[in-house]
């Protein structure tokens, strides 16, 4: 039942079999006959979707739509509002496209800075559109952020129709978590793009007090990484170090010998799964006021949150959570955790996603009368 990838190989095509690999991008044949086969060998009692694009495509809906079967679909990203997907555009938010006006992706290159393939980006976005296919056939759009399911309000949505839940996220018996401390440096861990505030982040540790003694630890890599480390090395910023890519236990280690995590992001994030990972290390968290971060954070208690793309206010806040002893950073750290444990625990999210799915059931109901 796999899909190939259309893509894959794409450095060896031809002028046709990358044509070809465009028209499977946005209508792919294979993966409509191979979800088709899947239903009717398995004959769910609800469908569960996530991300079509690209692969499976909007092609995957036909077999589906005025069926029997509930259908609900998590929403990862703005790509029902967005043919580029994040909302987010020569480095500030974007919403030009938004309620159907995506002939603004095409004339500013917003897909891989290509007109041909933010033309089929618009392409597809406006075959949704028109033919409402998700419309018709999703009973329930569930949204990790009371943030993103307000923009898909405000841009057409039905609001009956789409519920807030959380990611839920594997959180270990609170016994078996080592004991929140105060460590000795800031974390950044992520991708190192644009979208990500990292340049605001630079800014703003620059311009610290000589005598901050916290430096800044940066973990990840993308398309910025060698940009940012000329940049450190150029101009001899000793306050900062570039770890690059971690995982596993690497990656945890670090997190829980850092003070505080800050994750500055000037998209707007759909979630930040970085403020769980912080919260499970038991740190607490400096975010934007950007998209869904801001309602994961108890400001003052769970972390602090500072304004995008605010160099001056972002370093403000780094100075307060800086001045904080000891025992007020592991206190914040307890305050993280407990948030995590009593608000996004599986065992209080489980019961809410069954209740969703009891919704998408009648929901069908309804709408096959």
């Amino acid at each position: 039942f796999f899909v190939t990838d259309p893509r894959e190989g794409e450095e060896d095509f031809s002028p046709f079999e990358k044509l070809r690999a465009s028209a499977r991008i946005v209508y792919n044949r294979e993966a409509r006959r191979k979800f088709g086969a899947l239903l009717r060998a398995t004959e769910p009692d609800l469908i569960q979707l996530h991300i079509l694009y690209d692969r499976l495509t909007a092609s995957v809906l036909h077999e589906i739509v005025g069926g029997e079967t509930p259908v609900v679909m998590t929403v990862h990203d703005y790509h029902l509002l967005c043919p580029r997907h994040i909302l987010f555009m020569h480095g500030e938010p974007c919403e030009r496209c938004a309620g159907g006006r995506f002939h603004h992706a095409i004339s500013n290159r917003c897909v891989r800075d290509s007109y041909l393939v933010s033309t089929l980006r618009a392409f597809v976005s406006y075959t949704w559109k028109w033919s409402r296919i998700f419309e018709r056939t999703v009973d329930i759009f569930v949204t990790p952020s009371r943030f993103m399911r307000d923009k898909l309000v405000e841009h057409g949505f039905d609001a009956r129709r789409i519920v807030h839940l959380p990611y839920l996220f594997a959180v270990p018996p609170e016994e078996a978590l080592p004991e929140p401390a105060a460590g000795t440096y800031a974390l950044y861990f992520g991708r190192l793009v644009a979208s990500k505030g990292i340049e605001t982040l630079i800014e703003a540790w620059k311009g610290l007090p000589s005598t901050f003694p916290i430096p800044l630890k940066i973990a990840g890599t993308g398309p910025m990484e060698s940009g940012i480390r000329e940049w450190i090395a150029r101009e001899g910023i000793t306050q900062i170090e570039c770890l690059g890519y971690l995982e596993g236990e690497e990656l945890e280690r670090i997190v829980e010998g850092c003070r505080f995590v800050v994750y500055p992001s000037e998209w707007y994030e759909v979630f930040g799964l970085v403020i769980y990972e912080a919260y499970l290390a038991g740190k607490p968290i400096l975010v934007s006021n950007r998209g869904g971060m801001p309602e994961m954070v108890d400001s003052g208690s769970t972390g602090l949150i500072f304004r995008a793309g605010d160099r001056d206010d972002l370093r403000q806040k780094i100075l307060m959570l800086g001045s904080l002893d000891d025992a007020a950073v592991v206190e914040m750290g307890r305050n993280a955790r407990m948030k995590l444990i009593e608000e996004y625990h599986p065992d209080r999210l489980y019961p809410r996603l069954m209740a969703i799915y009891e919704q998408a059931g009648e929901v069908r109901k309804t709408r096959k009368r």
